[in-house]
């Protein structure tokens, strides 16, 4: 039962906000769409973040699932980063991406490798990526140089299209 409200209370709200309005009434009617609009995101947005925070596994160390929407149109991003090794002071993982922003899908791999030196309050990184946006087929390279310290961070990246 509970699965056929769910998808009746949305048409219903989605149908309210494309009912036209007088002009007269036209500041009162826009408040109830964008009530109705900012209810129905934020309980999609409730449903993504919940997603995020059930899925785990040894080699995930962070996920991070976002909801964009503009005119409402639902775009967002998607990341996970991966594990592959670690020790006490080091760890390499990778890095996996997926955003669709402005009518524009993007995909994101990298591999990157981080260190804590003994005689250092530091961590020092490295990392290449590799993105495509998939619409206009445009790819680039990516490397990537940190210096991360609690008082600052120094960290350079350098980027060239290949296509």
């Amino acid at each position: 039962m509970k699965r056929r409200v769910l998808p009746t209370l949305l048409i219903s709200v989605l149908s309210f906000m494309s009912l036209p309005a007088s002009t007269a009434e036209n500041s009162e009617t826009d408040e109830m769409k964008k009530t109705g609009k900012n209810y129905v995101f934020g309980k999609i947005a409730d449903m993504v973040s919940s997603v995020s925070n059930r899925v785990e596994f040894d080699n995930l160390k962070h996920l991070e699932l976002s909801l964009i929407e503009e005119d409402w149109v639902i775009g967002g991003t998607a990341t996970g980063v991966i594990g592959l090794l670690e020790t006490a002071d080091s760890a390499a993982f990778s890095q996996l991406s997926l955003s669709r922003v402005d009518k524009r899908t993007t995909g994101n791999v990298g591999f990157g490798y981080r260190s804590i030196p003994d005689n250092l309050n530091a961590i020092i990184g490295a990392n290449v990526f590799f993105d495509e946006e998939f619409s206009s087929g445009h790819q680039r390279v990516g490397l990537g140089l940190e210096y991360l310290t609690t008082q600052g961070d120094i960290i350079f990246n350098h980027y060239n299209g290949i296509s």
